[in-house]
């Protein structure tokens, strides 16, 4: 299609041309056929770019000081070849209301909004109108991102709306058509092509499950700028309503986990493109606030799942140095919310002291997910509280990993590793809390050091006792505060066709008696056995030798089998106690205990 815009002088108007094969010859006339002078003349073949003086997007109205030739990206997102002359921008900066920026950065202030909840306004971050928008003088790239916000009736999340338009030296390829849209952050802005995407890493033999989003809705979720790119409570305040987010983290990461498992689905490439580009757009202003310097550290709420966004990212747009960054990356929620206990397993918990983790039960101050200081539990309050909320975060990400393992060359892979066996056993059986030899808070502050606490005479370990949560074992199993209907569909159709699912060990733990007691009558070995392939048998040892074997879990809540043991078959002195489960396809894993019978 052939599109010509042209202004001239009053009094001309009749349009004549030739074609000479590719070649167009243009002349006006006015009535009497003499020749007028061109004012301004525009040809394009492409229908999207446009002449135009104002451009709306969304809420947000800007006025150039003259006609302008502008174009859209891949997203949807506007562009405006410059220099051009910015005359106002509605609704209009007031000095504290609906601010704008050029090239925004991850340190500092901001100059968005004043009397937001993680503060930071800078009233100098606001560049003056009319605004001279030259390409060549603000980024090494010739190109400008210039965002603008207005104001909500929220002081939290006090962002209703921001839009973006990207100021270029020359019309961008394919007329904008055949790119993304450059990051809005920071002065690098890269073009990333549609062909660069690695369509062949994409999985796409799914078949559909229940609650499957559609891929119009993922379109629609993530159509808007998604602005994250500052830390802590000013960033959280800063993220838009109207694009779909939240200014709490773990409530967003239903709709990014839902994203990259539905583009895994049996649907064609075509289908997915205009979803996957709008997704992709965000993981590019993602990528790029990362290397800008975001970490997404807490402040206003936890930040889980911005890594599966990133990866996904890397991956398919070929990243390669973004790969290494995210696989020696430590800064991301796994990485700092978990670690490895004593008998193997992920536990939930930030990293504390055996002061602050006590304080916290007594004087309910300080960070509610504290480890566990001596690595048998799970942090805080198991099953509720944060380990509660994020929990269904993370499991959406780490079945994407299974799903789609390429996914794994951009991650940590210790920290791939530890959520990897958390979310198996949150899904499985849920919070972890026995065996546990130390004592509860009694409620009774004077008594720290004497009936709980840590033991003054055996430095690092608590004073024994009979557990400190030992009813909450078990509990909240697969459950969390943001849980999605279509992940958990997926997992339970798909999580076992992962490629490593079929040699996945069972998960078992003795939990009674206590590692190192001393038992004097009959007792009942207990343990709690899962596994994605389920549990066919347990069988249980005494130095070696086979005391029995069960398959019947005795209590569904704990995942408990057990076998009695009779004092007076095993005689006085240490013994060993092992069991080991056997899954459905013979996958086995075993723990181990030494007794002293008196």
């Amino acid at each position: 299609m052939l599109k010509i815009y042209y202004f001239l002088k009053k009094g001309c108007g009749l349009l004549n041309f030739f074609f000479f094969g590719a070649l167009i010859i243009l002349f006006f006339s006015n009535t009497h056929g003499q020749y007028c002078q061109i004012y301004e003349m525009r040809i394009s073949t492409n229908p999207s770019i446009t002449i135009r003086d104002i451009l709306k997007t969304g809420d947000i109205t800007w006025y150039f000081n003259s006609k302008c030739t502008t174009g859209i990206f891949a997203n949807g997102d506007y562009w405006v070849l410059g220099p051009v002359t910015i005359d106002s921008i509605t609704p209009h900066y007031d000095g504290s209301n609906n601010g704008w920026e050029i090239n925004p950065v991850v340190s500092g202030g901001h100059g968005f909004q004043s009397g937001c909840y993680g503060a930071g306004f800078d009233s100098t971050l606001v560049p003056k109108l009319p605004f001279y928008a030259d390409p060549k003088i603000y980024s090494p790239d010739s190109i400008i991102s210039i965002v603008k916000t207005t104001v909500s009736t929220q002081g939290r999340q006090c962002i209703k709306c921001a839009e973006v338009i990207t100021i270029v030296n020359k019309v961008p390829p394919g007329n904008g058509s055949l790119v993304f849209r450059p990051p809005y952050v920071g002065e690098n802005k890269p073009y990333y092509f549609i062909k660069s995407i690695r369509r062949d890493l994409l999985p796409n033999n799914f078949m559909p499950v229940a609650n499957m989003p559609s891929l119009e809705y993922i379109a629609k979720t993530f159509s808007k700028l998604r602005m994250d790119h500052k830390p802590g409570r000013m960033g959280v305040s800063l993220r838009p309503i109207q694009s779909n987010m939240s200014d709490y983290q773990p409530e967003n990461t239903p709709a990014q986990n839902d994203a990259v498992l539905r583009f895994m689905m049996n649907d064609s490439f075509e289908k997915k493109l205009p979803a996957l580009i709008n997704f992709l757009q965000f993981g590019i202003d993602k990528v790029h606030t990362m290397l800008d310097g975001q970490t997404w550290p807490a402040g206003g709420g936890h930040q889980p799942g911005h890594l599966v966004v990133l990866a996904f990212t890397a991956v398919l747009l070929d990243m390669e140095e973004i790969k290494s960054i995210l696989k020696n990356a430590t800064f991301f929620h796994g990485s700092k919310y978990f670690s490895v206990g004593k008998h193997g397993l992920t536990l939930w918990g930030i990293p504390s002291t055996e002061k602050g983790y006590w304080n916290y039960f007594m004087n309910t101050k300080g960070d509610r997910s504290q480890r566990d200081p001596y690595r048998y539990i799970d942090g805080g309050k198991p099953s509720s509280e944060y380990q509660f909320i994020t929990a269904q975060s993370h499991k959406g990400e780490i079945l994407a990993t299974h799903l789609m393992p390429k996914l794994k060359e951009a991650w940590n892979p210790v920290e791939w590793r530890m959520m990897q066996n958390y979310t198996d056993r949150w899904v499985l059986h849920g919070a972890w809390t026995i065996p546990d030899p130390y004592a509860p808070y009694d409620g009774i502050k004077e008594n720290y050091g004497l009936t709980f606490g840590p033991d003054s005479e055996d430095s690092g370990n608590g004073i024994k006792g009979t557990g400190r949560f030992p009813g909450a074992h078990g509990n909240a199993r697969d459950d969390g505060q943001y849980k999605s209907a279509y992940v958990t569909a997926m997992w339970k159709a798909y999580r076992k066709s992962a490629s490593d699912a079929s040699t996945t060990p069972p998960f078992v733990i003795i939990t009674n008696p206590l590692n190192e007691k001393t038992i004097i009558d009959t007792c009942n070995i207990t343990v709690s056995a899962f596994g994605i392939n389920g549990i066919k048998s347990v069988h249980f040892y005494i130095n070696d030798l086979l005391l029995g074997s069960v398959s019947d879990v005795i209590d569904i809540k704990t995942n408990k089998y057990s076998l009695p043991l009779d004092p007076d078959i095993v005689g006085k002195g240490n013994h060993l106690i092992s069991v080991t489960a056997t899954d459905s396809l013979n996958n086995i894993n075993s723990d181990t205990i030494i007794v002293y019978y008196k």
